[in-house]
């Protein structure tokens, strides 16, 4: 019986596993169909910054002091990713500092626990509780999206 509620206890983690990394695709999903309605509306460019670093003095083998420009590059949505839609939306003034925040939680929260080999070990992610923790920001965040769909 031990052994069938630990294959239990690891089922259920992969379910949370599966729910938040899906949760967050929707949000995302979601961000780039009001990304394309924007653009198309003229309301949103999506640039990603390309920095170019000449080195103009060597100090050592590790150090040298370098000049770096950077310039912005208009690209395609179809280019784009989460990061680069939330930092365009923000910094085009069109989402809040706050939804900026929750976007970004929920990025990095996907990505860490898509990205981690050992996520079902981790006793920070096996003591979350979904639906305490993690939905109640989802729903904030759909809620800030449909609002956004609507003045696209």
């Amino acid at each position: 019986q031990l052994e069938e509620a630990k294959e239990i206890e690891e089922l259920l983690l992969l379910v949370k596993k599966d729910i938040i990394i899906h949760l967050g695709a929707i949000i995302e999903g979601i961000l780039f169909y009001i990304a394309q309605e924007y653009m198309r509306n003229n309301k949103l460019t999506l640039e990603k910054s390309q920095n170019q670093e000449k080195q103009i003095h060597t100090i050592s083998e590790s150090e040298y002091i370098a000049f770096v420009q950077k310039k912005m590059k208009n690209i395609k949505l179809k280019d784009a990713d989460f990061n680069t839609l939330i930092c365009a939306f923000n910094d085009q003034r069109i989402i809040q500092d706050s939804l900026c925040d929750d976007l970004h939680a929920i990025r990095n929260f996907r990505n860490g626990i898509h990205l981690s080999k050992k996520i079902l070990q981790d006793e920070l992610f096996r003591s979350i509780d979904i639906h305490k923790e993690y939905m109640p920001l989802f729903n904030s965040i759909l809620g800030d999206l449909k609002k956004l769909m609507q003045n696209g």
